[in-house]
């Protein structure tokens, strides 16, 4: 997109677009309504419908990316990409609306960010001053980031959608990003200045620029349900996780490291295909079709269900299956168990499916359950058997894989190890070490 002449007419004929764009991502609605004399207000639900499974992930087999970390390096959620998006913020100094919980690089919120800089500009051309500083950074905005994030978005909207109505804007988004006439303009050339995203800023000028919060290290901890609990160090700035690594650092031996599961945190809770609405099923099972609901819709309908099953099936229909993975001391089974034990109980359990045949052996061995060996003593041991547990893929203890792998002559030479690994074919094989 190239401007090279800052009239007002120029100016603000490129603010309504981007106003135009940021109300289409943000608030479908009010888009949609903005447009009563184009399409039938009775279209309104299949149109939203549409809406949600093209940019809510409503369809599991439809994914059109929204975010600048995507859509230019194929990344995750609040990346490195994300950073540098936030930091071209902070000098004008924008501060980012979120929508619906996206992250800051959301194409709602980069088009956002150039109808600030639109309204800057356009402030300062009535107060005398130049706008072409804000015109520039529009550009080189455009250039860095919302071209590939809006090509991947209108290419997506091509791929998947079926209405005119998601077609035009795809359409648009291509017409916007090579600057050539829009098709829209007549469309949104009447909205009044005050109903403009940025009208604030031009009124008031642009806000001071803002500085970047400092880069830091946060020591966290694994959160799957797995005996390892290990280190975690995360190197995070301005709510960006730059990266993951093992270990906080600390001395001695031996350290607490990660297995792969636990390195690759980013990527499974900040995957763009995360769910983060709740929906309800509106196909077959199997099909991946749904449609977004709100929370309270979401909280009436487990009302519902919960004294649907509890009266057609009793109490003891309802169990909460446990999880010893979470030592915490507000665990979410003891909530939901105590819930429903106000509400005439629930089935429970005994035992556990993490040692249930430890927990009977042992006793015949040691005594009782309440004695055995430590992870030190692991290199003395004649026999070692491992049922179900493979230390090469997984981490369950932070000291266990550290000692089963200490090669002592002793362990070398006079230990034997029986593995049953039920992921390799259900064999079970004897080796030495």
């Amino acid at each position: 997109m190239k401007n090279t002449s800052f009239t007002k007419a120029s100016i603000l004929r490129a603010w309504r677009r981007c106003h135009d764009f940021t109300l289409f991502f943000e608030d479908f609605v009010r888009w949609f309504a903005s447009r009563s004399n184009t399409y039938s207000p009775a279209h309104r639900d299949q149109f939203l419908l549409e809406y949600d499974t093209l940019f809510k992930g409503v369809n599991g087999d439809i994914h059109i990316p929204l975010w600048a970390s995507v859509c230019k390096n194929n990344g995750f959620l609040l990346d490195a990409t994300t950073l540098e998006v936030v930091k071209y913020y902070h000098p004008w100094g924008y501060t980012p609306a979120p929508a619906d919980g996206n992250p800051p690089d959301f194409i709602g919120e980069q088009f956002r960010f150039l109808c600030y800089l639109y309204a800057c500009g356009l402030h300062g051309l009535e107060k005398g001053d130049d706008p072409q500083k804000y015109i520039q950074g529009a550009q080189e905005f455009v250039a860095a980031y919302l071209r590939a994030t809006a090509e991947t978005v209108s290419a997506g909207i091509r791929r998947y959608g079926t209405s005119p109505v998601f077609l035009g804007v795809a359409d648009r988004l291509a017409a916007f990003i090579t600057d050539h006439p829009d098709p829209a303009v007549q469309e949104t050339q009447d909205v009044p200045l005050p109903e403009l995203y940025g009208y604030k800023a031009y009124l008031e000028g642009p806000a001071p620029a803002k500085q970047d919060k400092p880069e830091r290290f946060l020591n966290t901890a694994g959160r799957n349900n797995c005996g390892g609990k290990c280190a975690i160090r995360v190197r995070e700035q301005e709510g960006c996780i730059l990266g993951i690594r093992a270990g906080c650092g600390l001395v001695g031996e031996p350290e607490m490291r990660a297995c792969a599961r636990g390195l690759s945190y980013r990527e499974t809770y900040l995957d763009p295909r995360r769910l983060r609405y709740p929906m309800r099923r509106i196909g077959g099972r199997g099909e991946g079709r749904f449609c977004r609901i709100s929370w309270e819709e979401a909280v009436d309908i487990t009302a519902a269900e919960w004294t649907r099953i509890r009266d057609a099936y009793g109490p003891a229909s309802r169990y909460v299956n446990y999880s010893t993975g979470v030592s915490a001391v507000i665990r979410p089974d003891a909530l939901v168990k105590r819930l429903l034990c106000l509400d005439k109980g629930c089935l429970a359990y005994y035992n556990s499916y993490s040692s249930a045949c430890v927990r009977f052996t042992t006793p015949f061995i040691y005594g009782d359950n309440f004695s055995g060996n430590s992870m030190e003593d692991l290199p003395n041991t004649q026999l070692l058997i491992l049922w179900g547990h493979n230390p090469r893929e997984t981490v369950f203890g932070s000291e266990r894989n550290y000692q089963t792998r200490r090669k002592t002559p002793a362990f070398r030479h006079k230990a034997q190890k029986i593995r049953k690994d039920f992921l390799v074919d259900g064999l079970s094989y004897l080796s030495s070490l």
